[in-house]
């Protein structure tokens, strides 16, 4: 009788430890997966004219209003992903160091807003990141990523 209850306590530890590995295993997917998900919009906006740079994972869209109205979306090339992802980890390193936030869309808002103002002559920057008067270098070169692969994707 005390082997068949030892056996029984075995048995049900054992599968308690399967239960809690898997669990583990899928908590630490689902955390991997909301890691991965980031969304950056970029705004520029002129005299009526808006237009609107969305990264999500692994789409940039497009978006325009003001004389004609339009939205186009394009899958990247992992290379312009990794740019992306890239300057992302600069930004982040940076934000750990001036002590400032940098927000995930995990918690569903936009994370990072920014302001461009455009100019025909020129883009020039203009941001009010998180009260920061002056846009750290990692700001910018985000935005200039964005930038230069919003052009290489919609050529047209």
């Amino acid at each position: 009788m005390i082997n068949n209850f030892q056996s029984a306590l075995r048995s049900t530890f054992f599968c308690f430890l399967v239960c809690c590995g898997l669990l583990l295993s899928c908590v630490n997917a689902t955390v991997a997966q909301q890691m991965e998900y980031r969304e950056i919009s970029l705004m520029a906006q002129t005299r009526g004219y808006t237009k609107a740079i969305v990264f999500t994972q692994d789409k940039l869209t497009i978006t325009e209003q003001g004389t004609v109205n339009s939205s186009r979306t394009k899958t990247l090339q992992p290379e312009q992903v990794l740019a992306i992802k890239k300057a992302l980890a600069a930004l982040d390193s940076e934000a750990l160091k001036a002590d400032f936030e940098v927000s995930d869309a995990v918690a569903a808002d936009a994370a990072l807003m920014y302001s461009l103002q455009l100019d025909t002559a020129k883009e020039e920057l203009e941001t009010d990141y998180f009260a920061l008067e002056d846009p750290p270098a990692v700001l910018k070169d985000l935005i200039a990523t964005l930038l230069e692969i919003e052009a290489a994707l919609f050529k047209d």
